[in-house]
């Protein structure tokens, strides 16, 4: 019974490899779009609109 309850360990194991992983990539493909628009907002403001409020 020992071989089969190290191996029960170890499929239990992975799967909780494999959820921990699924979600991470579910939470990462959820914002990630909304992460990209954010940064393209800020650094237009740092690099654009910063500038020009400085210089007037």
């Amino acid at each position: 019974m020992g071989a089969i309850d190290a191996t029960v360990e170890s499929i239990r194991y992975r799967a909780q490899l494999i959820a921990r992983n699924q979600k991470l990539d579910s939470g990462v493909m959820a914002t990630g779009m909304i992460g990209f628009v954010a940064g393209f907002l800020f650094s237009l403001v740092m690099v654009i609109i910063l500038p020009l409020a400085v210089g007037l």
